[in-house]
């Protein structure tokens, strides 16, 4: 068993149109102990109008994070989950963005803490809203779930992160591809693990 396990599923609508899919491009992670600032860029420079899913890790408080990036787009959040041991993880995303080179994502907090940071770039999803639902879920289990949701819409990005108290290692779950594991050592860092998938409308969980 592995304790306090949980994990958010973010699900996000396809751009409208019939030749319209979202698609994985790119991510990349980092993590650290002891920082008040965490970046991460992409390899690559983004497309202008795609989508941006940036996930934080921070130990112990969260207080005073702030996110943004070097093109100066806005990033939403969608849910805060706090471990028990108090580790806070939330996932941002930035619609329609605009690209620079490098593309680089900044997370500041108060205070010297521990510190994750993944990022994630879609093509295809809708440029004006393109979040539509999101689930949380938390408990103390080796096989943890989001819970379920229902969606109405083909070709959705299910997205995924989840967070955990221990030293493990993490799996994506059944039909999702691993994208980030910037650490699983709960002794040091806050660990964070990132899947996706696309998928027709049905009701589903992530796992």
């Amino acid at each position: 068993m592995i304790a306090a396990t949980w994990i958010a599923a973010c699900l996000s609508r396809p751009s409208p149109g019939p030749s319209s899919n979202i698609q994985f491009v790119q991510s990349k992670s980092e993590f650290g102990s002891g920082i008040s600032s965490q970046t991460a860029t992409f390899d690559l420079q983004p497309h202008e109008s795609d989508l941006v899913v940036a996930v934080v890790g921070v130990f112990p408080t969260g207080q005073g994070l702030s996110i943004s990036d070097t093109a100066g787009n806005l990033y939403q959040p969608t849910t805060t989950v706090t471990t028990p041991s108090g580790s806070f993880v939330t996932a941002y995303y930035a619609k329609n963005v605009v690209t620079a080179t490098p593309f680089t994502v900044i997370v500041t907090v108060a205070g010297a803490q521990e510190l994750t940071l993944a990022i994630h770039e879609y093509s295809g999803a809708d440029r004006g809203g393109p979040l539509d639902q999101q689930v949380t879920n938390r408990g103390s289990t080796d096989t943890p779930d989001s819970g379920m949701v229902t969606t109405a819409v083909d070709g959705e990005l299910y997205f995924a992160v989840a967070s955990h108290d221990a030293t493990s290692a993490t799996k994506a779950g059944s039909g999702y591809v691993q994208r980030e594991i910037p650490t699983d050592n709960s002794a040091i860092y806050v660990p964070l693990a990132t899947e996706d998938k696309i998928g027709p409308a049905q009701t589903t969980s992530a796992t």
